[in-house]
């Protein structure tokens, strides 16, 4: 009977030992796993980054080289030039807004007065947009928020053939921007505007983080309320139950109405589906 007892004991021990040895090596695997899915999607967001950041310069690039060409049109200086009456120049600007999809302009003279606009706000707001834009030093791109709308901006000097003026010209930032580079890098792509009041959502390739950033911004359960202008370093995010891998960097921008606040682009892919495929493997072996 002791011999029987000592065998049973033995027995357990060594399942014991060798299931307890079989979860640790389990849990290492995992944790392995999620170090190396941790890695490879900090490669996909850099990547991702220089694609985007890439992408803004071609498009401030296409958009400077179109402000560009509204400038030396003959029509427009000739009409800026005999100091035209404000509806003819704004007429004139109008008819080059909707070839290069633009949504406003303005033109200023020589002292920097507003000649004429058809940008609907207050001239106080135009004229800081004015100045800040002239200020800006362009390293990814010239943004403006205006209304919480973003905005391409981009100005060019007026010449007959002297200089005799300044066009500004802005085009919206819309969603497409976001599809469109969602489809070529298959990340996650948001533009976050950072303020001491609380950061929000103004634009992005997964919806519902706008949604409901646009109705809780100064909560701490915002979805953007802990991201931080990093630039280089990544952040884990929990957003709906899942955990998301985030890097963010700052764009060259302008508030119209707040000098507190800045605009950021971030891009994030989920932790928790690269975890979830590894793990559906081993429950699969298992």
């Amino acid at each position: 009977m002791r011999i029987k007892s000592l065998q049973s004991k033995i027995f357990f021990l060594v399942v014991f030992l060798f299931t307890s040895v079989s979860i640790l090596n389990f849990y290492s695997i995992i944790n392995a796993a999620g170090k190396q899915a941790e890695s490879l999607i900090e490669a996909r967001l850099n990547v991702g980054k220089k694609v985007l950041i890439d992408q803004f310069q071609v498009d401030q690039t296409n958009f400077d080289s179109n402000v560009a060409t509204i400038a030396q049109d003959w029509g427009f200086r000739q009409a800026l030039g005999q100091q035209a009456d404000q509806a003819s120049i704004i007429n004139i600007m109008q008819n080059h807004m909707q070839r290069i999809s633009g949504d406003f302009a303005f033109v200023t003279d020589l002292q920097d007065n507003i000649v004429a606009s058809t940008l609907d706000t207050d001239p106080k707001v135009i004229k800081m947009l004015q100045q800040s834009v002239l200020n800006m030093d362009s390293q990814v791109s010239s943004l403006a928020l205006i209304d919480n709308k973003p905005f391409y901006v981009s100005s060019e000097i007026v010449k007959a053939p002297i200089k005799i003026g300044h066009i500004f010209v802005g085009k919206a930032l819309t969603s497409n921007f976001f599809t469109r580079l969602n489809e070529q890098i298959d990340l996650g792509i948001s533009l976050v505007k950072l303020d001491h009041k609380g950061n929000e959502g103004l634009l992005s390739s997964t919806p519902e983080l706008i949604d409901e950033s646009s109705t809780n911004q100064v909560k701490p359960s915002s979805p953007f309320a802990f991201i931080k202008s990093s630039s280089d370093l990544t952040q884990m995010v929990e957003w709906y139950g899942h955990t998301y891998i985030a890097v963010s960097f700052p764009i060259n921008t302008y508030d119209a109405h707040s000098d507190q606040s800045q605009l950021i682009m971030v891009l994030h892919d989920s932790y928790s589906d690269a975890m979830s495929v590894f793990k559906l493997f081993w429950v699969d072996i298992l």
